[in-house]
């Protein structure tokens, strides 16, 4: 084997192997728990026993180096695509593999990858990716665009999550339950009666933060805190597809309220425990989060799509 080739090859080939024997373990777990269809569970197998065989032959040549990375990422993508992961990371990780796929291809240099024995070739190599991201195309487009979504993802989020001290740092209205449809003196004639039959006035909600409500689409900043006042506007886990984001009306038991309900959710909000509040809103920035609810609109409810009214 020429000596060139090696030190690179060695360490693809374990990463290789490492994680097609993982891969090949969750088909099997998978296909015994029936996680999945049982052929998708056969599919991930079969995948990584593909990968495994390359994982053992990177080393024979450069050409095994090259195709076999082309193997790793298409794999990666049909398991992303089964997986069951939220699908805002998901899709950018399939186009990304996807589109590293695309470049090894076009790339001569990439061939050349596991024949470089000094600093300088590398860069070449990896200028090479540089390039591509500022090309004017729907690729480069779709590359960059993935890997921003993944940065944030991996990156902002957790780092969010440090200084915050919420577990969800950053959440997207996706629904009307929080929406005030008039200015607020109009909406407290339309909805006073079952605040004031349960103790809060008109000059008490005055000062309660957010006092406009939250509309769909509306990012919302969130931080946990030790104590929650009453008329915060927090975000808690519940029975549902995602946490709840309600004000509080009531502090012993917890209890919350969407603003643009008739009244509360009977089996949720009428006493929260104090673990299942994941912080409270503390900034928000209007309708940004559309970007995202978008490609969820045709999924929605007949009730639930579209803007709030």
């Amino acid at each position: 084997m020429n000596k060139k080739i090696f030190l690179p090859a060695l360490i693809f080939s374990i990463i290789f192997i490492i994680a097609s024997i993982g891969i090949i373990i969750a088909g099997i777990y998978f296909l015994s728990v029936q996680k999945y269809n049982p052929i998708i569970s056969i599919v991930i197998v079969a995948i990584g026993i593909i990968n495994l065989f390359f994982g053992f032959n990177i080393n024979k040549s450069k050409s095994w180096a090259y195709y076999s990375l082309i193997i790793y990422f298409i794999s990666a993508a049909v398991i992303l695509c089964v997986n069951d992961i939220n699908l805002i990371i998901k899709i950018p990780l399939i186009v990304l593999s996807l589109l590293l796929v695309h470049i090894f291809i076009k790339s001569s240099r990439m061939k050349e990858f596991f024949n470089i024995d000094h600093l300088d070739g590398y860069k070449e190599v990896f200028s090479d990716a540089y390039k591509f991201t500022k090309e004017d195309s729907k690729a480069s487009w779709a590359m960059v665009i993935s890997f921003i979504l993944i940065l944030m993802q991996f990156a902002l989020f957790p780092l969010l999550t440090l200084l915050t001290g919420s577990t969800l740092p950053i959440v997207i209205v996706e629904s009307c339950s929080m929406y005030h449809e008039a200015d607020f003196n109009t909406w407290w004639e339309r909805n006073s009666a079952w605040y004031e039959n349960n103790d809060i006035t008109k000059s008490e909600f005055s000062d309660f933060p957010f006092l406009s409500g939250l509309n769909k689409g509306d990012i919302v900043f969130v931080q946990k805190s030790k104590e929650y006042e009453k008329g915060d506007i927090i975000i808690f886990k519940a029975p549902t597809a995602h946490p709840i984001i309600h004000r509080l009306v009531s502090l012993d038991p917890l209890q919350t309220k969407g603003d643009h309900n008739l009244g509360q959710i009977e089996a949720i909000e009428k006493d929260i425990p104090q673990s299942d509040v994941i912080g409270k809103a503390v900034f928000r920035i209007p309708l940004l989060g559309w970007i995202k609810l978008i490609f969820f609109e045709p999924f929605q409810n007949e009730g639930n799509k579209g803007f709030c009214n």
